[in-house]
């Protein structure tokens, strides 16, 4: 599911799929300034970067002596994501650890990522919550991809 956020200068589509902006318009002029997501070039827009943000050297790490294997930029940003909170500005996805993660990431975790319309900017918000009781590390990150020229003002 795709979710519509707006406020009187912007409207903001962030998808189920990675908590991921899909779409950034500005309602006055009614330009787009999200890359298109043209699977010829690239299939994102603006994926979200957890629990890595690039990749391992071959596609793999070691933790306590076990081999891993995870995706570039991590597992999040392919994976479907709970809308736990939507407002006509703002919504909050969040992702738990799962049988998906756990063999790409042995750690147990709560992560969120919120998108809130102020004006005619986008502030997102990441939190990360470790439910192990060991230390648990992690990146995050966002990647996003923007229709844009010099001198550009939303």
């Amino acid at each position: 599911m795709t979710h519509i956020l707006e406020n009187n200068s912007i409207k903001l589509a962030v998808s189920d799929i990675g908590g991921e902006p899909r779409s950034l318009v500005n309602k006055k002029s009614g330009r787009e300034y999200l890359y298109d997501a043209d699977p010829k070039w690239w299939d994102n827009t603006s994926p979200v970067l957890f629990p890595v943000t690039g990749r391992f050297r071959k596609g793999f790490y070691y933790l306590d002596s076990k081999e891993y294997t995870m995706p570039i930029h991590g597992f999040v940003r392919r994976n479907p994501m709970e809308c736990v909170k939507v407002t006509e500005t703002s919504t909050t996805h969040k992702r738990s650890s799962d049988d998906i993660s756990r063999p790409q990431y042995p750690f147990e975790f709560d992560f969120y990522i919120t998108h809130e319309l102020i004006e005619k900017s986008v502030k997102v918000t990441f939190k990360v919550v470790n439910r192990d009781k060991v230390t648990m590390p992690f990146q995050v990150g966002a990647h996003p991809a923007f229709f844009a020229k010099p001198g550009d003002v939303l």
